[in-house]
């Protein structure tokens, strides 16, 4: 929740600053800020950055430089377009899910058909965050070119929390039914249990 929470604030503040100054230059000043604080702040609890938080702060920073500098919102307003297109393209690889899933022990005696059934799903599921991913960002283009700064802003403070979110729920939803269809003896359990490769 905290991560989600996290993400969503850069969106939040930018579509806050956007809203009360009408200026989109101050509102990706203001987003440019907040992210390089962010990844201080991460740094400095954990000593490392994720390949994607690196990419995410890479494009903040040039092109939120380009926006203000070039006075051309249009680079702020791709910005999640190109930051789209990139995790869709690492999602592409069959199975990127594994790494996400956490080891099963040798406790866990698992059915071969049942650890097939789970690997078919996740693969399945990895696809689906593919073209959802694909799919926000060409949105996140027309709207872009067509919307308004504000709904575009509005779009993205919420639009992708929202959409992950609600891939997140049917993910878990996904996997307590393949659980229960290739164990029907097994108990319900309250989170989706993961499986590596």
């Amino acid at each position: 929740m905290r991560t989600l929470l996290a993400d969503m604030a850069a969106g939040l503040l930018f579509f806050a600053v956007l809203t009360l100054t009408n200026d989109i230059y101050k509102a990706t000043l203001a987003g440019v800020v907040f992210g390089v604080g962010v990844a201080i702040w991460i740094w400095i609890k954990i000593r490392r950055l994720e390949p994607m938080q690196l990419l995410g702060l890479g494009l903040v920073l040039v092109m939120g430089s380009a926006t203000i500098l070039l006075h051309d919102a249009r680079f702020m307003m791709y910005k999640p377009t190109i930051y789209f297109i990139c995790a869709g393209l690492v999602m592409l690889k069959p199975g990127w899910m594994y790494r996400y899933m956490p080891k099963v022990t040798n406790a866990q005696e698992i059915p071969a058909a049942s650890v097939r059934a789970r690997r078919r799903f996740i693969e399945a599921a990895g696809a689906v965050y593919c073209a959802v991913t694909l799919g926000m960002a060409l949105l996140n283009a027309l709207l872009a070119l067509y919307a308004s700064q504000r709904s575009w802003a509005l779009f993205n403070a919420a639009g992708a929390p929202v959409v992950y979110s609600g891939m997140g729920v049917l993910l878990w939803l996904g996997a307590r039914r393949v659980r229960a269809r290739a164990e029907p003896g097994a108990e319900p359990v309250s989170a989706p249990r993961r499986y590596a490769n």
